[in-house]
């Protein structure tokens, strides 16, 4: 794993959170403003505010317990920094999502991702994660329908935009 040393404070919270990934819940979720808001494909691009980023790393950090991101490059301007990172991690417990339950395949995944992130009196108020599909086609045999509609449920309609109000 490359070092990369800090340039800035705000370089140094994202570097701090991304080293923290997985390995440190507690000082991942201690670095996010009261008002972080994460956007990412996982929740079709839908802001996702720190509760329920929390919730969503909680249920994913429980199958995939070695979870870390390996930061390859680092590029900022004042409190906006972007990483560009390998996420690797391997489904080794139960996935539990609802009534829904995957067991473990044991294959690791790699993607390579950016983050961009937003960085404000110490805390990330915001980031938005991009990356490749290896994940999904990884565990393409073992996402079933059902888990695709219990993950839905859990993560996307409590947040999703109320259509009645449009």
């Amino acid at each position: 794993m490359t070092q990369h040393i800090p340039r800035s404070p705000a370089e140094e919270v994202a570097l701090a959170f991304a080293a923290a990934m997985g390995r440190d819940p507690s000082t991942m979720y201690e670095l996010l403003a009261e008002d972080f808001v994460r956007h990412g494909e996982e929740t079709m691009w839908m802001p996702l505010g720190k509760d329920a980023y929390v919730a969503m790393s909680e249920n994913f950090l429980g199958p995939f317990p070695d979870t870390a991101w390996e930061v390859l490059d680092v590029l900022s301007e004042g409190d906006r920094v972007v990483l560009h990172v390998v996420e690797s991690a391997t489904f080794s417990s139960p996935w539990v999502i609802g009534d829904v339950t995957i067991p473990p395949n044991h294959k690791t995944y790699r993607i390579h991702g950016i983050v961009i992130f937003t960085i404000r009196e110490g805390r990330i108020s915001e980031y938005t994660y991009v990356h490749d599909s290896t994940f999904n086609a990884t565990y393409a045999d073992v996402l079933t329908d059902d888990f695709g509609l219990a993950y839905y449920e859990f993560l996307i309609a409590p947040f999703a935009p109320d259509p009645s109000s449009a």
